[in-house]
């Protein structure tokens, strides 16, 4: 098999590009123009704005944007007066006894029935299967001192689509 390929290989050396037909030529130098124009320089001067490491470049203008708004920011917060929430109904709220106050203890989620209801296709020609599943979502609070409880139970379903896979 490797000299297969070195016989390949000694045949693709010895191949050498044909010459363009005299009218390719003809129209190449009438497309392009006459070989006299002007030469393009070999080594143009950089504009200054090609590149990110000057200063008077365009891709410094977000950093700079950035950097002006962080100390406007800055300088807004020093300068902005503190209010004072007195007797506002959030800081009454804040000062009640945490005795008081019911807290969540407890939260469950509890599958009560989950039906299949049949093979269907999706509008991409995939087959799934419908299964619709029925929950109980229960809460349960108390407050601080253990006296009280509330208890919140929720009846919810759901639909889900379990795709199906032919071998």
């Amino acid at each position: 098999m490797d000299n297969e390929f070195t016989e390949l290989e000694s045949e693709l050396q010895q191949l050498t590009p044909a010459q363009p037909s005299p009218e390719l030529m003809t129209r190449l130098q009438a497309e392009l123009g006459s070989a006299t124009s002007e030469p393009v320089p070999a080594l143009r001067r950089r504009s200054p704005y090609q590149s990110a490491t000057t200063w008077n470049s365009w891709k410094w203008a977000n950093w700079t944007v950035a950097a002006g708004l962080a100390i406007v920011m800055s300088l807004a917060s020093w300068w902005a007066p503190e209010i004072d929430f007195g007797d506002s109904p959030i800081a009454s709220l804040n000062r009640t006894e945490s005795a008081d106050m019911l807290r969540p203890v407890r939260a469950a989620r509890t599958l009560v029935e989950s039906r299949a209801e049949g093979v269907i296709e999706l509008p991409d020609g995939s087959p799934v299967e419908r299964v619709r599943d029925y929950y109980i979502d229960t809460i349960e609070w108390r407050d601080g001192a253990g006296d009280a409880q509330l208890r919140w139970e929720l009846p919810r379903e759901s639909v889900r689509f379990v795709a199906l896979t032919s071998y």
